[in-house]
């Protein structure tokens, strides 16, 4: 009877050892940070990674080489914004400002929000392109035709905040037509149908379109994650021009603006 007794103390005493082990450990783990790691590819380096909590800016690192990337960070519910450009223009407090005069860059972006109550979070970074190229074409009128103009964007948005959303606010770059009567320029991602497209020449405008208007009726999705360029052709002779978004097309008459 007494080594029953004896026996049913130890065990007793096993087991509340092992419970107060648990609670030990449970509670030095929800102290613990939480390991986050992101899977970046090389297509998007160098990409500037910027964590916020509750709007505050908690980590800002440039990731300059391809595959995991880990680090710790508190248990909270954490905004993770990733940005690429070449052009070197992303603020981790603000976000990206475009200058006026200055062209847009091209600009592959994320926000994620990660809840980090937990031990270990395994992602991969995905950018998304947060610009449209419009490449311009100009009809021929004759071989030797020459092209002494410069095409002059304007539109309302000057930049992203640190959400992708886009900045309000005046954005105007212009580009010279090259002697095929090509040029390409970069619009920002648009909350409206505003873009105008200005022909300059030496003597000032020759003809400003409201291409926001017809890119809005050609169906383009301002809106997707992944912006498409735009293709467009403009005959000044007939006043027409042509818009191609992927295999889709639409022709209209212009009108000029005075």
């Amino acid at each position: 009877m007494f080594f029953d007794y004896v026996d049913r103390i130890i065990l007793i005493s096993i087991i509340l050892l092992w419970a107060i082990s648990c609670v030990d450990i449970k509670e030095d783990r929800e102290n613990c940070p939480c390991r986050l790691e992101i899977v970046f590819s090389e297509d998007y380096l160098p990409a500037i990674l910027s964590i916020k909590d509750s709007g505050l800016v908690l980590r800002v690192d440039t990731i300059i080489e391809s595959g995991k990337y880990s680090m710790n960070v508190k248990k909270s519910l954490l905004k993770v914004n990733l940005c690429y450009s070449d052009y070197g223009m992303f603020d981790p407090e603000e976000g990206i400002k475009i200058e006026e005069g200055n062209e847009c860059p091209p600009i592959y972006m994320s926000t994620k929000t990660y809840n980090t109550e937990c031990m270990h979070i395994l992602d991969t970074a995905v950018l998304y392109k947060e610009y449209c190229g419009l490449n311009i074409n100009f009809s021929r009128g004759s071989d030797d035709m020459v092209y002494p103009y410069k095409v002059v964007l304007r539109g309302n948005v000057c930049g992203y905040d640190l959400d992708l959303t886009p900045q309000e606010g005046k954005y105007s770059y212009s580009t010279l037509v090259d002697s095929t009567g090509f040029c390409s320029i970069i619009s920002p991602r648009q909350i409206d149908n505003s873009l105008i497209l200005d022909i300059v020449d030496e003597g000032g405008v020759v003809r400003s379109f409201t291409i926001g208007e017809y890119i809005g009726r050609s169906g383009y999705d301002w809106q997707a994650k992944n912006l498409k360029d735009i293709d467009l052709e403009i005959d000044l002779c007939n006043t027409e021009f042509t818009i191609w978004v992927d295999e889709w097309s639409d022709s209209t008459s212009f009108e000029l603006v005075i």
